[in-house]
């Protein structure tokens, strides 16, 4: 069993190798606990300019924007549905206003104050990992986001819920950590479930200082994540390549290594008793298509090539070209039936006493 402040660490190293790119890390027990243990020590009291094209609503009908009302913060949605540009949070941050659509969203600690550059305290931005708008779209990415929030002295907290450490070629429209961080982003939240194949998990990732912050919160003590968790974690980042990552790609990586899985359907990629099942599969699926081609000899009989006879103990068969030839024997032979299939006999010149026997058959042998 772990020790208690052994657990933690082990599940903070963890994350950090999965994410060389995050100076710090910090595991919850799950994503809508580490988005509200974020917004509440980074903006309580505070407002979250959030775009309106990313207000999700998860599971059981909980609205992320909602949530964060609670913890409070106050939303302030920027932009429209479906096209939100840089402009729409910088005139939020300088007008004080934000425009005639810039007004706090409904929630518990919603008000309709007018907003400046101090009451602001974060930018979000939430991926829309449960629902896609398309067509005449448009949003701001983490690199521009960042820069703007840098300009006033903000975090820019990235919300990516799907739950992939680095790029996934099989995924290429799905965000990561890794790009997240490398674009600027100063929190970035993942799950620990979902694509990344853990347990039920939030995982946060970023500047040091600002996960040194969260951890002192007090909501951190609440919502921190169990040992059985910060175990899976460590198991599902730092182990094997979890099942889920190894099916979606021809061949995987090992983390931090060369490939160490094999193109799919070679021995491999299957478990000792699946292996041995199909090689057997494959041996009685042979030995059956020979049988057929044959003329139709019982399930699973032995194969015997043609010109060959059937093996008895204690008696050597030649074989092969030449010792055919020296036997003065073909490969054409009358056929006979045999208990374990069907054999070819090779064809014998008749002996002095078998003509006479054969001609008494056929009663030709008066006069003679």
């Amino acid at each position: 069993m772990l020790a208690p402040a052994a657990a933690p660490a082990r599940g903070r190293a963890a994350a950090l190798a999965a994410c060389p790119a995050a100076e710090d890390a910090l595991v919850v027990n799950n994503g809508a606990a580490a988005l509200s243990l974020a917004t509440t020590a980074l903006a309580a009291g505070r407002e979250v300019l959030w775009s309106r094209g990313e207000l999700v609503e998860i599971g059981a009908g909980f609205r992320l924007a909602e949530l964060v009302a609670s913890a409070g913060a106050r939303v302030r949605e920027v932009g429209t549905t479906n096209r939100t540009h840089a402009s729409d949070y910088r005139d939020a941050l300088t007008s004080g206003t934000g425009g005639d659509l810039g007004a706090a969203a409904a929630g518990p600690s919603a008000d309709a104050r007018t907003a400046g550059p101090a009451s602001v305290g974060a930018i979000l931005k939430v991926h829309t990992s449960n629902y896609r708008i398309e067509g005449f779209t448009s949003e701001v990415g983490i690199a521009e986001l960042t820069a703007l929030a840098h300009e006033h002295g903000l975090p820019l907290i990235a919300d990516l819920g799907s739950g992939l450490p680095r790029p996934e070629p099989a995924l290429p429209d799905e965000p990561d950590v890794a790009t997240a961080l490398a674009a600027g982003a100063d929190l970035v939240i993942t799950s620990g479930d979902k694509l990344l194949g853990g347990p039920q998990a939030g995982i946060l990732l970023g500047r040091r200082e600002v996960i040194a912050r969260l951890a002192r919160h007090p909501l951190a003590r609440a919502v921190r994540a169990d040992k059985l968790a910060l175990a899976a974690i460590e198991a599902t980042l730092a182990g094997p390549v979890p099942p889920v990552l190894a099916a979606r790609a021809p061949t995987r990586t090992r983390r931090g290594s060369g490939p160490t899985r094999s193109p799919p359907g070679s021995p491999a990629r299957r478990s000792p008793m699946t292996a041995a099942s199909a090689a057997g599969r494959g041996r009685g699926a042979a030995a059956r298509l020979g049988d057929r081609a044959r003329g139709g000899a019982r399930r699973g009989a032995p194969h015997r090539g043609p010109g060959r006879r059937q093996h008895r103990p204690g008696r050597r068969v030649p074989a092969g070209p030449a010792a055919r030839a020296r036997r003065g024997r073909g490969h054409a032979g009358r056929r006979r039936r045999r208990g374990a299939g069907t054999v070819a006999r090779p064809r014998r010149p008749p002996s002095p006493r078998g003509r006479l026997r054969s001609r008494l058959r056929a009663g030709s042998c008066e006069g003679s």
